[in-house]
């Protein structure tokens, strides 16, 4: 008998949802965020016009709706000089703030990783060691990269709003901290100096997060 069932292979599959997700998602929810459809609608009553402005994530959901009741007429007003450099800082900030949440995300899936490797490990017996993969597995195709798709666009999107940016920061502060204590203790061997400088950039993220939080509170 020529020919054979093709092996699956888990780190694929867990890739291929990762991109779907991430493409499907995370990407069109979070720039949707960011720059969000809005749709405006009246209704004529008399003389006068109710409007209703709704704006929307993924260009159909709305999370903002405004209603104006009542409008005789629309007058027009000169808008005054803009400060040009504290816009561009403002926005400069939010940037920032996404940038760094996107450092964020491989020591996130690295910190995941090293936990299931950890419980795998920790098991006796063959089955238990194929029981406890599979079950981290399952856990992980669904749920774990669906938590982790919307813990980072909402850590993202509050990034775009200077009252919420401090809770945002706080939270990726707390989960990269949580995160590089994985990575530096939940193991058997010392951190070599390589793996250190590879942890660079999550060091940078917490002090990042440090300076936020001590600035909004200045």
């Amino acid at each position: 008998m020529s020919g054979g069932t093709k092996k699956t292979n888990p780190g694929g599959m867990i890739l291929q949802h990762f991109i779907a997700f991430a493409f499907c998602i995370v990407f069109p929810g979070l720039t949707t965020f960011i720059a969000p459809a809005s749709w405006l609608t009246y209704e004529r009553k008399g003389a006068s016009v109710d409007f209703i402005a709704r704006t929307c994530v993924y260009f159909i959901v709305p999370f903002k709706t405004q209603r104006v009741t009542g409008v005789n007429e629309i007058s027009c007003r000169e808008m005054g000089p803009m400060n040009f450099v504290d816009d561009v800082s403002r926005w400069l900030t939010a940037v920032l703030h996404v940038v760094m949440t996107l450092v964020a995300i491989p020591y996130f899936l690295l910190a995941g990783y090293f936990v299931m490797i950890g419980r795998i490990a920790s098991q006796r017996g063959l089955w238990d060691i194929l029981d406890s993969f599979l079950t981290s597995f399952n856990w992980a195709a669904t749920w774990g990269f669906l938590l982790l798709g919307v813990t980072v666009t909402t850590i993202a999107g509050m990034g775009f709003w200077e009252s919420k940016r401090w809770l945002a920061t706080m939270a990726l502060g707390v989960l990269m901290a949580t995160t590089l204590g994985i990575l530096l203790f939940y193991r058997t061997s010392i951190p070599t100096l390589d793996e250190l400088f590879c942890l660079a950039p999550g060091i940078l993220v917490i002090a990042y997060c440090c300076w936020q939080l001590l600035s909004h509170h200045d």
